[in-house]
């Protein structure tokens, strides 16, 4: 459900053109859009239903929720442009980061933020936030020299599990806070060679005993070095130590080892990307069990007009385990975005999303025993009208199926919103 709230808020609808949107400003339906503003603000109204608010195999249950959702970010020196929030990060993922972040071409020598947005419940059954307010909160700073770039970022977050995770009754929240620090340093040599610095500190802490197993604190080191092979392309090698430390629970402290290779390329206007595969290992402190895996990823944007792009990703890694009784998951996925530029006023898009998480330990959950796995497929499609430049509506529907072969953990849901945002 968050997936196409988000998605829809984000529409960006290709360039624009038509001179029927007033005075021919930016982009209407980038939120908070004015050139030349340092301070935008921004309050959107939300109603959602679902049917199986619960996401339970046996105990559907509707719900319809209103949300009250003040927006407001700074920015120094002013921009239009919305600030990297972190959208891909994820309590599940060791490090924090569901998919490798980059840093945004900048003309400018440096781009500074602070960013705050909280959802409110006005109205609420069966939410999965149990009548409670979430938030985030962040900033960052983008600093670029002569010959190296330091891209700074850091959000703190308080938010609620999906319905449905681990082994707890699916009617429990979840509720939980987090804060992702994430920073890249790129330098450049006169020759063809590139190099990279990453490191994240990830912190994950829940509210009730039931997930407190869950807490933990991860740091992550990345060396990435890279080759021109065009002027546009570049292959790299990658290297990543990822260290994870539970709180409560010892038994589950690993250390991963990833080594990759790939190619990056922003080969024309139209086509951005970066793909990379390799091996990874994961070695667990405190127990006899050790996991080596496959790893990938991909991003790719791909614009087939200037109305019309879609946006493709995938991984494959090891993520941490939801359920005290299985150590880590590995998951892989894959999602594609088509975004279409209806009219000047009329954005659509469309969704899809299959997710596959095998446990990697034997659990025993109601009297049945063995190894779990789950398949996740998403389908969901959404459109977004601007009425004004500060005024616009946006609508979605999403279908969600988790097929497991622990059928508790089985469900569907089907989820509609309707969004209408007000901003200056």
């Amino acid at each position: 459900m968050s997936r196409i709230l988000l998605a829809v808020n984000d529409i960006d609808g290709g360039d624009k053109t038509d001179d029927s949107i007033e005075d021919k400003e930016e982009l209407p339906w980038e939120l908070l859009g004015n050139r030349g503003r340092h301070l935008h603000l921004a309050l959107s109204l939300t109603a959602v239903y679902t049917d199986n608010a619960l996401n339970s195999s046996s105990n559907e249950q509707s719900d319809l929720s209103v949300y009250a959702s003040p927006e407001l970010w700074v920015t120094s020196p002013r921009s239009r442009e919305k600030p990297d929030d972190i959208r891909s990060a994820s309590s599940k993922v060791p490090g924090g980061l569901n998919l490798g972040r980059s840093s945004p071409a900048m003309n400018r020598k440096y781009q500074a933020h602070l960013m705050y947005k909280a959802d409110i419940p006005v109205l609420s059954d069966n939410s999965p936030s149990d009548d409670k307010t979430s938030y985030r909160m962040g900033g960052g700073i983008i600093y670029k020299g002569n010959r190296f770039v330091l891209d700074v970022v850091d959000r703190y977050m308080v938010a609620f599990e999906e319905r449905g995770t681990g082994a707890s009754a699916s009617s429990d929240a979840g509720e939980h806070d987090s804060n992702l620090f994430h920073a890249i340093f790129t330098y450049n040599t006169r020759s063809r060679f590139r190099v990279r610095l990453d490191y994240s500190h990830f912190y994950l802490d829940y509210s009730d005993s039931q997930n407190s197993f869950r807490e933990r604190s991860d740091n992550a080191y990345s060396l990435f070095i890279f080759y021109k092979v065009r002027p546009r392309t570049a292959v790299f090698a990658e290297y990543d130590l990822i260290d994870v430390s539970y709180d409560s629970d010892p038994t589950h402290d690993s250390t991963e080892h990833h080594i990759m290779g790939g190619v990056q390329w922003d080969v024309t206007a139209k086509t951005t990307g970066i793909a990379k595969a390799g091996y990874g290992t994961k070695n667990f402190s405190n127990v006899n069990v050790d996991a080596g895996n496959l790893i990938l990823e991909a991003q790719i944007h791909h614009k087939f007009t200037p109305k019309t792009s879609l946006l493709f990703s995938a991984f494959g890694k090891t993520n941490e385990s939801d359920l005290q009784q299985a150590y880590y998951v590995v998951s892989y996925g894959a999602e594609a975005e088509y975004q279409q530029m209806l009219t000047a006023r009329i954005t659509g898009l469309a969704r899809l999303s299959l997710i596959s998480d095998g446990y990697e330990e034997a659990i025993t959950f109601m009297s049945q025993t063995g190894k779990r796995s789950d398949n996740t497929t998403e389908a969901a499609l959404g459109v977004q009208y601007v009425f004004k430049r500060w005024l616009e509506a946006s609508a979605g529907y999403s279908l969600t199926i988790r097929e497991s072969n622990f059928n508790y953990f089985d469900y569907v849901a089907n989820t509609l919103f309707v969004r209408i945002t007000g901003k200056i």
